[in-house]
């Protein structure tokens, strides 16, 4: 029988953070990957995901209901697939990782 953490959804979590360094500016954020040793310009709501995944790993659901507070915008399936976007992008530049288990 399959165990219960197959159903789960997946987490996604920052990578270390020793390998970020921050910059911020009025809107935007520089984060530099010392693991890749590339540097990406930020908007507001990446940034906002990252900062958000720094306090610990989140389900896309988890993640979508705190940003819609903080952004203050519903939280609907298109917020959802705004985000899942977001954190694909994250993901292409090794800042987010997905995990399928919590463990």
């Amino acid at each position: 029988m399959p165990s219960s953490a197959t159903n789960r959804p997946p987490f996604y979590e920052v990578c270390p953070a020793d390998k970020l360094v921050w910059a911020h500016w009025e809107a935007d954020s520089s984060l530099y990957h010392r693991g890749t040793g590339e540097t990406h310009l930020l908007s507001p709501l990446p940034t906002e995901i990252v900062r958000t995944l720094e306090r610990g790993p989140l389900t896309l659901t988890e993640l979508s209901a705190v940003l819609a507070g903080v952004c203050e915008t519903p939280d609907s399936a298109d917020w959802q697939d705004k985000l899942g976007r977001i954190l694909g992008d994250l993901m292409a530049l090794e800042i987010v990782d997905r995990r399928d288990d919590e463990d």
